[in-house]
């Protein structure tokens, strides 16, 4: 780690050297949750990738997360800045003045006070090209900095809104180029009033290697008490209602007919405790509570996990942006269950890859796990087919050449007009 100062006089020096000079890249992670998602892994995969030789990347948080560590060796710095706030303590004035207050504060806190932040850490750090890394809809603020800077701009859309708003739009329409994750994505920004010019589509993906087991399976059973020779099932994302963990619950209220000694694990930090109370109740309702539920929290190393499961399950009940769980699947060779809606349609091959289920549907997802559980010949053949879509079409590699493209395409243009 080095400051700005000796960064600003190391590149200083390799111009003056004639040694051509790294572009400089800030990526943003937004999330402020406390949570650990997709967004995060992806971003560590791409900066793990990205060709040292041309880019010296560095990375914003707007929190302290687990992987901190990890960005650390593949990335020059790390700035924790303060992430964006709202006025607070206005509870005591009437809604008339409130709103006024709220909407006041917020434009001067955004638009003057945090942009000319921003701006100063562009200079400070000679940035040649920002990465926002979660959606369209965050740091407004960043976006018109880079902006006023002359600095190119580019955003990966990670999220699939119901309703986009205008200022949104308006942004979305002035940044360099929006990374779609899916065609699911890309066909919500382009209905929400997003400039289709501006939208790429490039598929998230994973490093193989990445992949290697780290806990054997005979640990993993021990430490979470899974009984070895059971149907294990398993869903792996952070518990919050989208997620769909409330319908996989449903589904194991038919199975426990059919396969008594069925477990099903539960990979992923608490994102909403209500939720999982109202988990843990149903469950009791249903008479599988105890020994058939096993909650993990949060894992650092989910396909270790995932190589006890029998079937993993993606259940998410709104479309879900991509899905880098399937990938994680195919890649430890796990039969797959999934929603036939989102980036999961377009990953997995239903009844080739995979099968597709509907959302919410408890008794058809409870189906799909009887057929494969019932079919081992079957989750064979769907887990080769599927590990060789996953080497085909979603290896890192292939994902970051395409967005170093992008990269090359921008900062060649920016170069020219200057």
């Amino acid at each position: 780690m080095i400051n700005s100062i000796n960064w600003h006089k190391m590149r200083l020096t390799n111009t003056a050297m004639d040694i051509p000079s790294k572009h400089r890249i800030l990526f943003l992670e937004h999330a402020t949750d406390g949570t650990i998602g997709g967004s995060h892994l992806c971003l560590l995969e791409i900066l793990r990738h990205i060709d040292k030789e041309q880019y010296e990347p560095f990375v914003c948080f707007f929190e302290k997360n687990s992987l901190y560590s990890d960005f650390e060796k593949v990335c020059t710095k790390i700035l924790i800045e303060p992430g964006p706030q709202t006025l607070k303590g206005l509870h005591f004035l009437p809604r008339f003045l409130r709103l006024p207050l709220s909407v006041t504060y917020y434009l001067y806190r955004t638009f003057i006070v945090r942009t000319w932040h921003w701006m100063t850490i562009l200079r400070d750090f000679d940035v040649d090209l920002v990465h926002l890394n979660n959606a369209c809809g965050y740091d407004h603020d960043l976006m018109l900095a880079c902006r006023l800077r002359g600095i190119p701009c580019v955003v990966h859309e990670r999220g699939i809104q119901a309703h986009i708003e205008r200022i949104t739009k308006f942004f979305a329409n002035r940044v360099d180029r929006l990374i779609a994750i899916s065609d699911a994505v890309a066909q919500n920004l382009r209905s929400g009033g997003i400039r289709a010019s501006s939208i790429i589509r490039i598929d998230d993906g994973i490093s193989i290697r990445r992949l290697a087991q780290k806990e054997s399976e005979d640990e993993v059973c021990t430490r979470l008490a899974i009984d070895r020779g059971n149907p294990v099932i398993g869903i792996v994302g952070n518990l919050k209602f989208w997620k769909g963990q409330h319908v996989v619950i449903e589904a194991l209220g038919q199975l426990i007919r059919r396969f008594p000694t069925i477990q099903c694990v539960f990979v992923g930090s608490v994102a909403d405790a209500v939720y999982k109370e109202e988990l843990v109740h149903r469950a009791k309702e249903l008479g599988i509570a105890g020994r058939a539920l096993i909650f993990t929290g949060y894992e650092r190393n989910p396909p270790d996990l995932m190589r006890v499961m029998d079937i993993v399950i993606h259940a998410s009940v709104d479309p879900e942006p991509f899905g880098i769980v399937l990938l994680e699947a195919m890649g430890v060779f796990r039969p797959l269950i999934a929603t036939n809606i989102g980036g999961p349609k377009e990953i997995v091959i239903d009844q080739e890859t995979g099968i597709l289920t509907p959302p919410g549907d408890g008794n058809a997802l409870a189906k799909a796990v009887e057929y494969l559980l019932s079919n081992p010949d079957k989750m064979a053949s769907m887990t080769q087919k599927a590990n060789e879509r996953l080497r085909t079409h979603y290896e890192i590699q292939n994902s970051v050449l395409q967005l170093t493209a992008v990269y090359a395409s921008l900062l060649a243009n920016m170069h020219r007009t200057h």
